[in-house]
């Protein structure tokens, strides 16, 4: 063979290669939400909200139908799930349900159970993390009750559970009720020792699917919550940033009318700052000084009399005394949950080595001192932004 006919075969498997891993969009099913919750036996039921109903649903009879016929009603499900006994076994039985290969890569949302959250949130997310093909942007929550539900509820009334999720749990993360949590930032998380997670948590008020605060984590796994109020205060000390957040905050007695005794305010600039005193190995010598000062901005306030100087130093000196013991009370609950959300644990580990290495964190965290002061300083009273 020429050298030249050799050179342009070379070039040709080169630059001919064809789509070899080319998907065809029409022969997949995509999925946009997954849900995971513990079944019977310990077994694990996973869920799928597809783009398109995959499954046409076999109803009761309708009014047009004898009973007992059979006859198959025309709606179709877009929420399809199976139980068995690893997450592989039933992502397998689910591809058999449907008439297209089911696909992941466009995944929006990961829904967990919470008796499922509390067993353990790794091994749950551990192949979707892990998937070449995976969304890494994927929201992830934790449900009160089971994911399952959730999702059917949302299907009924969207079909793009996936969007539905991805703007509720957006609209929450902007008004700083809680963290931003996806795949990619959530998993690789779970293995640090010293520093541990919060999760938004979603449930149904009144029927309808919502934010009902965080799940506080340990150890890869839940083990407790937290009220959207509490978890925009723990974000107070946080890395988190929390311009834009709005707080209510009561001040008052026993006015009559009950708005007269509250203030509602803009956080504006945040000042943190975490000291980690340890003057011996033993932890009831750990004290972890936390101080957050917040510059804000006044959106009602009822009684409408900032009018002098007394008057905002007398608001800043109630709004930083009452936001310093509801922090106190946050912080008795992540420590009731060993969440060790600030990282107290990797400060120690990289500056006081020796001590940490005589502590059992599990035990011992709960056991530090923690020294929270809020500063608030009222900068505006006038124009919201």
């Amino acid at each position: 063979m020429k050298p030249s006919l050799f050179a342009a075969g070379i070039l040709a498997l080169l630059f001919l290669s064809g789509c070899w891993d080319q998907r065809i969009l029409k022969d997949r099913n995509l999925i946009i939400c997954i849900g995971r919750d513990l079944a019977e036996e310990g077994k694990i039921q996973n869920s799928f909200a597809l783009l398109t109903p995959a499954i046409k649903q076999t109803s009761s009879p309708s009014s047009s139908q004898q009973p007992g016929s059979g006859a198959v009603s025309g709606k179709q499900k877009n929420v399809i799930s199976a139980v068995g006994d690893t997450i592989n076994q039933t992502a397998m039985m689910m591809d058999r349900k449907t008439s297209e290969t089911v696909d992941d890569s466009k995944n929006q949302a990961v829904l967990i159970g919470e008796k499922l959250a509390r067993l353990d949130l790794y091994s749950t997310l551990d192949l979707l993390y892990r998937d070449p093909m995976g969304e890494l942007k994927a929201k992830v929550a934790v449900v009160k009750g089971e994911a399952k539900q959730l999702m059917e509820h949302i299907a009924a009334r969207d079909p793009l559970v996936g969007s539905y999720l991805v703007e509720l749990l957006e609209s929450q993360v902007e008004r700083r009720i809680i963290p931003e949590a996806t795949l990619q930032s959530i998993y690789p998380s779970l293995l640090e020792h010293g520093e541990d997670l919060i999760i938004p948590y979603l449930g149904l008020v009144d029927g309808e699917p919502a934010v009902i605060g965080s799940v506080l984590t340990h150890d890869k796994k839940m083990t407790g919550t937290l009220t959207p109020d509490e978890s925009l205060l723990s974000m107070m000390f946080s890395k988190f940033d929390l311009k834009g957040a709005r707080i209510n905050q009561r001040i008052g007695g026993d006015e009559k009318l009950r708005t007269l005794g509250y203030i509602s305010f803009l956080v504006g600039n945040v000042k943190r700052k975490m000291d980690v005193k340890v003057e011996s190995s033993s932890s009831q010598s750990i004290i972890v000084d936390l101080h957050a000062k917040l510059k804000v901005t006044v959106v009602e306030y009822p009684h409408n009399q900032l009018n002098t100087e007394a008057k905002f130093n007398e608001l800043n000196r109630k709004l930083s005394n009452q936001l310093t013991k509801d922090a106190e009370k946050v912080l008795h609950k992540l420590q009731e949950a060993r969440c060790d959300f600030y990282g107290v644990g990797r400060q120690i580990m990289a500056f006081h080595p020796e001590t940490w290495k005589k502590l059992d964190w599990d035990k011992d965290f709960s056991r530090i001192s923690f020294r929270p002061r809020v500063e608030v300083e009222i900068k505006g009273t006038g124009l919201i932004h």
